[in-house]
């Protein structure tokens, strides 16, 4: 979805034909444990809301037909429309900082758990919670002397 107009029709639907395509071409094949169509689409969800949820919606739809033995991940890490997993998207550096902020995920208590720009997402539901995209986060031998 790098670059995807959500403002022009034309372009979803050309989407939503490429999607169709690609996982009917990937369907048996084993390495494939979940969909994920579309990643950090705030922009479009800023921009384009409504053709934003009806978009997700329609593709989460179409990838759980194509393939409904596999899990559905509408928009890898942040603004969810329908969602069986529940990503987001964490370069906090402080690791302290990082462990406390998962710490409080509890699918018996979703309000409790850190939603990237939760005035567009969907509600955490209790689905599995991953952080799928992290990074920076390195050990230091020159830290551990001093």
């Amino acid at each position: 979805d790098w670059g995807l107009d959500f403002g022009q029709p034309q372009a979803l639907l050309n989407q939503q034909r490429e999607w169709r395509e690609i996982v009917k071409r990937d369907l048996n094949h084993p390495s494939i444990v979940a969909w994920t169509p579309f990643n950090e689409t705030i922009g479009a969800a800023r921009n384009h809301p409504e053709a934003h949820r009806q978009a997700l919606q329609d593709t989460y739809e179409l990838t759980r037909t194509l393939d409904p033995t596999r899990p559905v991940n509408d928009a890898s890490g942040y603004v969810h429309v329908a969602t069986d997993i529940f990503t987001v998207h964490d370069y906090e550096q402080d690791t302290d900082v990082f462990r406390e902020r998962y710490s409080a995920v509890d699918p018996g208590h979703p309000g409790t758990t850190p939603i990237r720009f939760p005035e567009l997402s969907v509600p955490y539901q209790g689905q599995p919670y991953v952080v799928d995209e992290y990074g920076g986060t390195w050990w230091s031998e020159a830290s551990d002397r001093d």
